[in-house]
């Protein structure tokens, strides 16, 4: 499915409202859902695209996009990150999967740096985790988002695979 045009953010969203919003959301049409690791609200999104899409429509006619946070940077976290997040979506695949910071900034309380599995961890190892997730067919897409330009040229220079974002 070729990423929608508009889709539905879920961080911020209270946990016991996000349901009633997904319903809400998929009845006026939606069908791109941004969500990452750190929202910790995959297993309601999966829960309720598994409830709805019995009746109302398909898991191919649904765009998940999720994240992987820089406490999990590094080839192991970030794809555990990523079976993490299949599981808790209840899908045997995400339509794009980003890193949504390029480093943990320790400066930033809700960054929750004190949480980083591998202290030297890079955002280069984790792009190498996402094009082997690619590789392997659990993600169709790939990306990055925070990254500025001079971070662009650098992803440029080391990935085999161009992100799709």
């Amino acid at each position: 499915m070729p990423m929608l045009w508009v889709g539905l953010g879920t961080g911020g969203l209270f946990h016991e409202e996000l349901k009633q919003t997904l319903i809400h959301a998929f009845a006026k049409g939606y069908r791109m859902l941004d969500s990452a690791r750190e929202y910790n609200n995959e297993r309601i999104i999966g829960d309720t695209i598994l409830e709805l899409r019995n009746s109302h429509f398909a898991r191919r006619d649904v765009f998940i996009v999720s994240k992987v946070w820089p406490t999990q940077l590094g080839v192991a976290p970030t794809r555990n990150a990523v079976t993490t997040s299949l599981r808790e979506l209840g899908t045997n695949y995400v339509d794009m999967y980003l890193l949504h910071w390029p480093k943990c900034d320790a400066s930033i309380d809700w960054m929750h740096c004190q949480d980083t599995e591998i202290r030297d961890a890079t955002w280069q190892q984790s792009w190498k985790a996402l094009e082997r997730e690619y590789a392997e067919g659990r993600v169709m897409s790939i990306g990055v988002s925070n990254f500025d330009t001079a971070l662009l040229s650098q992803l440029h220079d080391v990935s085999t695979i161009s992100p799709h974002l």
